[in-house]
C-alpha cells in the first residue's frame, strides 16, 4: 500500500509538470519550485493526509502487545483513563520504522512543492521527531520560519522550533522560539495561545474577565506564580503549555494510534498530560472489537497548579494549596530535571521590619534521599503580590554540599510569596515550599517582629545577627526539648518604658477558653507552659531586641502554639505566633 502511494505521489508530481518546456522543467527539479495551482495544492494535500492515515492504521495493527495493568484510574477525559505508570518502550516493529521513512518521504516530496503549508511541516516535524531525528526535525522548522514572508507561517515555525526544543528539555531555546512566535501573531492568534482557561477549565475564572489586552498582566502572574521552580532560568511549565497547544494544532485532522476522528477529548488529554512518547496495544475490551490502546507519557509527572482560591487570592496563598500528586483535575508536567518532586517539610520562615522593607530570615533541610555532602542548588526567592497578580521573582541562589541552608534577604513591605527551592542534580531529587507569609502588623504604637525559633546556647542572642545563625532550620523542637525564642519589638519609647510580655505555649488544637485556664494555673501543666514578666527594653534604632530559652521537656508530644503578647499602659495588645512540633 505505501509503495502504490508513493508511486501516486510521483505521477502527481510528474502530472502537476506536464507540458512545461526544457526551462520549466529544469525550474521545477530545482530547489524552487514553481507555485502549484489551487486544484495542484488539494490534490497533494489528499494525498498527504491518505498517506498519513494510513501510516498510522499500519502503526495500529503492529503496536507491541502489552496487557493493561489493573487499578483504577487517577482521572478520566471521556473515554479516556488516566493513570501514572512507570514502563520501558517497546522497540517499533521493523515494519512500522520501514513505513514512517516512507511517510516522510512522502511529506518531503510534497513539502518542496508547497513549503509554506503549516500542516506538512508540522507532519514532517511530528513524524522526524518519532523517528529519533530532532535535529532534522529543527532544521525543517527553521527553514520553514527563514523562508516565510507571513507572519502567519513564521509563527507557526517558530513555535514548531519550540516544540522541537521543549522535547529536548532545551527550555531556553523553547521559551526564546515560543517568545518570538507569540510576537508574530495577530492578536486574536496570540489571545488563543496564551489562554490559561484552556488548561485549568472551571478553576479558571479569575481570567475569563475582560479581553485579552486586560488580562496579559494577570496571565503574566498566572505563570509566574505556577513556575515549578524559580532556580530554573525560564519558566519550563508555560513552555510545555506552548508545546502542547503546538502539538494540538500539529494532531488537529489527522489520526493517532489512539483515534481515527481527533475530536474534543484528544484536544482535553493531551492540553491536560501531554504527548504520548510510545504506543502498546492490549485486549479486546468486553463488548467492543477493537483491542485497546494505551499511550505512555514522560514519568513522574506533577501537578504545579495550586488550588483554584490562590488565582483569585494569591496573597492567601498556603503550603496546604499545592497538592504535587494530584492529577484529578488539574494538569500534570513531568520535567526532565526532575525524577521527584516532593513539598519542603523542614522549613521556617520569620520577617522583621525594616523601615518600608522586610528583612526576611529563611532556614531549611533537603530530604532527598541523598548523603549530606552530595552537591545541590537551593534558592530562597520573593515575588510580590499587587493587583495585577504575582510580579517577577528575585531571590538568591547557592549550590553547596549539605541539607541546609540559611539566607536572608530584603523586599518591600507589602504583600509577597516565598519560595524555598532544593534541587539534587545528580539523583533528580526536587523539593519545593511556597506561600504567602502574613506581615506582622499592629493597629497601634507597638508592634512586634515574627518569632524566630533558634537552638539555644550557653549566651541569650541580643541582636537578630547573633541569632540568625542559631536558627532552626525546621518548626519542630530539638531533642533536648530545649527551643530560643528571638523577637523584635517596635515602637518602644525611645526615653524609656515598661512593658509586659506574656509568653505561652499550648496544644495547637484547643481553643481560647482552654489557653484561658492555662494562663489561671487551672489547666493540665503537662499540656502548656507560660511564663509573664515585665522588663524596661534596651531600644537601638528603634529596635527592642529579645532572646529567652524555654524548657519544653514537660509537655507531651504533639503540635503546639508558641504565642508571645505584648502590652504597655493603655495601648492595646500585640500578639504573636508560631506553631511548632514536639516529638
Amino acid at each position: 500500500m505505501l509503495l502504490t502511494l508513493s508511486a501516486l505521489v510521483v505521477g502527481m508530481m510528474s502530472g502537476l509538470f506536464q507540458g512545461a518546456g526544457p526551462t520549466q522543467a529544469a525550474s521545477a527539479a530545482s530547489p524552487t519550485p514553481r507555485s502549484l495551482t489551487s486544484r495542484d495544492s488539494t490534490r497533494a494535500l489528499r494525498v498527504a493526509h491518505k498517506a498519513q492515515a494510513e501510516f498510522e492504521t499500519l502503526r495500529r495493527r503492529l503496536l507491541p502487545y502489552q496487557p493493561l495493568a489493573g487499578g483504577d484510574c487517577d482521572a478520566t477525559v471521556g473515554r479516556y483513563c488516566h493513570r501514572q505508570e512507570f514502563a520501558t518502550p517497546p522497540e517499533d516493529a521493523p515494519e512500522v520504522v520501514f513505513a514512517r521513512a516512507r511517510l516522510l518521504t512522502t511529506l518531503d516530496s510534497i513539502g518542496a512543492l508547497m513549503p509554506g503549508d503549516r500542516w506538512i511541516v508540522g507532519q514532517r516535524v511530528r513524524y522526524l521527531m518519532e523517528a529519533k531525528r530532532p535535529l532534522v526535525a529543527d532544521s525543517v522548522a527553521i527553514a520553514c520560519a527563514a523562508r516565510s514572508g507571513v507572519s502567519a507561517t513564521s509563527s507557526w515555525c517558530l513555535a514548531l522550533i519550540g516544540y522541537t526544543a521543549q522535547q529536548l528539555g532545551n527550555y531556553t531555546r523553547a521559551d526564546a522560539a515560543f517568545t518570538s512566535a507569540l510576537a508574530q501573531m495577530s492578536p486574536a492568534e496570540r489571545c488563543k495561545w496564551q489562554d490559561p482557561t484552556v488548561l485549568l477549565g472551571r478553576s479558571a475564572g479569575v481570567y475569563r474577565d475582560g479581553g485579552c489586552e486586560a488580562r496579559d498582566s494577570i496571565i503574566a502572574g498566572f505563570w509566574r506564580l505556577v513556575q515549578p521552580m524559580y532556580l530554573m532560568n525560564v519558566n519550563d511549565l508555560r513552555t510545555e503549555c506552548l508545546a502542547r497547544i503546538t502539538r494540538m494544532y500539529i494532531e488537529r485532522d489527522t489520526r493517532t494510534p489512539m483515534s481515527d476522528w481527533w475530536g474534543s477529548e484528544e484536544r482535553a488529554t493531551l492540553l491536560r498530560y501531554g504527548v504520548s512518547q510510545w504506543y502498546t496495544r492490549g485486549d479486546v475490551p468486553r463488548g467492543q472489537t477493537t483491542p485497546a490502546i494505551t499511550g505512555f507519557r514522560r514519568e513522574p509527572a506533577f501537578n504545579f497548579f495550586p488550588d483554584a482560591r490562590a488565582f483569585s487570592s494569591p496573597d492567601e496563598l498556603t503550603d496546604e494549596d499545592w497538592d504535587f500528586w494530584n492529577p484529578a483535575s488539574d494538569p500534570t508536567y513531568a520535567p526532565i530535571w526532575a525524577t521527584s518532586f516532593r513539598p519542603l517539610a523542614d522549613h521556617q520562615v520569620a520577617l522583621f521590619r525594616r523601615g518600608d522593607s522586610a528583612f526576611i530570615v529563611a532556614a531549611f533541610d533537603a530530604d532527598d534521599a541523598a548523603p549530606a555532602t552530595a552537591l545541590r542548588r537551593a534558592g530562597t526567592f520573593v515575588a510580590i503580590v499587587d493587583h495585577a497578580g504575582v510580579l517577577t521573582p528575585f531571590g538568591t541562589e547557592t549550590q553547596h554540599s549539605g541539607v541546609g541552608t540559611v539566607s536572608t534577604m530584603m523586599a518591600p513591605w507589602r504583600p509577597f510569596i516565598v519560595s524555598l527551592e532544593s534541587l539534587n542534580p545528580s539523583n533528580g531529587a526536587a523539593q519545593r515550599t511556597r506561600f504567602a507569609p502574613k506581615l506582622p502588623h499592629s493597629s497601634g504604637r507597638l508592634s512586634l517582629s515574627d518569632l524566630l525559633l533558634y537552638a539555644p546556647r550557653d549566651s541569650t542572642p541580643t541582636s537578630l545577627d547573633a541569632a540568625v545563625p542559631r536558627v532552626l532550620h525546621a518548626l519542630r523542637a530539638p531533642s533536648d526539648r530545649q527551643i530560643g525564642v528571638f523577637w523584635e519589638t517596635y515602637g518602644v519609647r525611645s526615653e524609656g518604658e515598661s512593658v509586659d510580655y506574656a509568653l505561652l505555649v499550648t496544644p495547637a488544637d484547643e481553643g481560647f477558653f482552654h489557653r484561658a485556664m492555662v494562663k489561671l494555673h487551672v489547666a493540665d501543666p503537662e499540656r502548656s507552659a507560660s511564663v509573664q514578666w515585665r522588663e524596661m527594653p534596651s531600644v537601638t534604632k528603634g529596635i527592642a531586641s529579645r532572646g529567652m530559652t524555654v524548657d519544653l521537656s514537660h509537655l507531651r508530644p504533639g503540635r503546639y502554639s508558641v504565642r508571645l503578647m505584648l502590652t504597655s499602659g493603655t495601648d492595646a495588645p500585640v500578639l504573636a505566633e508560631r506553631t511548632i512540633e514536639i516529638l
